[in-house]
């Protein structure tokens, strides 16, 4: 049972690692940059094979909140303000992460 759950550990924080990476990436690079174009393309709405149903899966885990939170922030916000709120909305992620890994260790 021990492994089972070190595997979804391990799974849910490589995803979370990703997100974040990519998060950022977006916030240096903007969404005219070769990894906003890369992921624009990405997604395949209506998947023909398995890999293109894998690819979604990939996309859905490790990049999907970052590109899509990032993209509907600049459409609302504009460049800048977008940015920012971006950076918070991130740092505030960050800080409930710490909290919630460190809860078992609190009592």
């Amino acid at each position: 049972m021990e492994t089972i759950g070190l595997i979804i550990f391990t799974i849910v924080g490589l995803s979370i690692g990703l997100q974040f990476i990519t998060g950022m990436l977006f916030f240096l690079f903007g969404i005219s940059s070769p990894i906003g174009s890369y992921l624009s393309n990405y997604y395949v709405k209506k998947p023909k094979d398995l890999f293109d149903w894998f690819t979604n899966v990939f996309y859905i885990a490790a990049h999907s909140f970052a590109h899509l939170s990032f993209l509907k922030l600049i459409e609302k916000h504009g460049g800048f303000k977008g940015r920012l709120i971006y950076l918070g909305q991130w740092i505030v992620i960050i800080i409930v992460i710490v909290i919630a890994v460190n809860i078992p260790y609190m009592f």
